[in-house]
């Protein structure tokens, strides 16, 4: 791939944002277009000053790290018209369960998912994988070597949030067995325990 104008390399990043389906990291926008971070982040900030105009529709978001263009949020009622024609099937109670568990556990495995809630769970995974929620965030160091399971930057902006330290924090539970990252991975039986809420997201 030959060198791109910085011009090019802008509008190259434009459309990555455009195209992608969640938000993309600094670093994959620098390999995309062979170029520095350093480079990236400059383009990033031409793309944000040319967004923030008044007569565009549209902005650039950072969360985390990771960009995405969004509609600006004066224009979000004509936005919301339209989604309530195309609104996607709201989570169920169960992925909701999975989801605050792994947002709050993170990274967790499926095991220790379902040694909290008490039932298998590899369908609400499977839901939250994929709508993108969810992500396999390498494997647990331990018998079996099982996935563990964390949050993506979708998660993030579907709550508003900029970083998971900006996540409620979680009621004062008693007698809440701590999760064993050594023990083998349970079986779909066993006590159900209490677990976290996840609040503005459903």
């Amino acid at each position: 791939m030959q060198m791109l104008s910085p011009k090019s390399a802008q509008a190259a990043i434009e459309a990555i944002l455009f195209a992608a389906a969640f938000p993309v990291h600094i670093d994959d926008l620098a390999y995309a277009i062979e170029a520095d971070a350093e480079s990236v982040r400059r383009l990033l900030r031409e793309i944000e000053d040319r967004f923030s105009r008044p007569e565009s529709g549209a902005m650039l978001a950072c969360v985390d790290g990771c960009y995405l263009l969004l509609s600006r949020p004066e224009y979000s009622g004509f936005v919301e018209r339209l989604s309530r024609r195309q609104k996607p099937a709201v989570l169920s109670p169960a992925s909701m369960e999975t989801l605050a568990i792994i947002a709050y556990r993170q990274p967790v495995t499926r095991g220790e998912i379902e040694k909290i809630r008490g039932v298998n769970s590899d369908s609400a995974i499977s839901t939250l994988i994929e709508r993108g929620l969810v992500a396999e965030a390498g494997r647990r160091n331990s018998i079996g070597r099982p996935v563990l399971y964390a949050t993506t930057p979708e998660f993030l902006l579907h709550l508003g949030l900029r970083s998971l330290d900006q996540l409620p924090p979680l009621p004062e539970t008693e007698n809440e067995p701590a999760a064993n990252p050594d023990a083998e991975e349970p079986s779909s039986a066993g006590a159900e325990t209490q677990e976290p809420s996840l609040p503005g997201l459903g």
